[in-house]
């Protein structure tokens, strides 16, 4: 009787760890191989260079071009060491510098009317980019198992936390809410 109660919730679990898994898609975000970390790093860098590059140019807020300029080094920084890692483990980096959501985002900010607008559609932005670079990095450094790439995803786990307090704290100080919903 034990054994035909225990099969029964063993079969009940195994089924719905199935349809679970099933309905839940893993986002890109997360990366538990070199290969998904490398290429999501990458577009994530690039995204961060192109919206920054932007930003220098349109900006109204002095901060915000000055914090353009930290992101456009840091990401051209980022973006040398995740070429030199793809070298090491023979990752082919994606052909287009940015996913098509980050495309899309880009074209939204490059429409943005320069000034209060474009100010806070980028730092909106910056946050949102941010807090995907952090899911990003977090997963890889408690699942990843290639040395050299976990040290990258440690280092800019750090690099991008810090980059996504400076851009929430520019949020608040713009007036904005505080609370910002991170949906798309």
């Amino acid at each position: 009787m034990r054994r035909l109660l225990f099969a029964s919730v063993v079969g009940l679990a195994s089924g719905l760890l199935v349809q679970i898994g099933a309905a839940r898609a893993e986002p890109a975000t997360v990366a538990r191989t070199v290969p998904k970390l490398l290429v999501q790093a990458s577009l994530l860098s690039n995204y961060e260079i192109a919206a920054g590059e932007l930003a220098l140019g349109r900006a109204e807020d002095p901060r915000l071009r000055h914090f353009a300029a930290q992101m456009v080094a840091a990401h051209r920084h980022m973006a040398a060491q995740i070429g030199h890692l793809a070298f090491i483990y023979g990752v082919a980096l994606p052909a287009s510098a940015t996913s098509a959501n980050q495309r899309s985002s880009l074209s939204s900010l490059a429409a943005a009317p320069a000034g209060p607008a474009f100010d806070q559609a980028y730092v909106l932005a910056e946050v949102r980019s941010h807090v995907d670079a952090i899911n990003l990095f977090s997963t890889y450094s408690i699942e990843g198992r290639a040395p050299a790439a976990v040290d990258f995803a440690v280092h800019s786990l750090s690099t991008d936390h810090a980059h996504y307090t400076k851009a929430e704290r520019l949020w608040e100080s713009m007036g904005a809410v505080a609370t910002v919903a991170l949906r798309r």
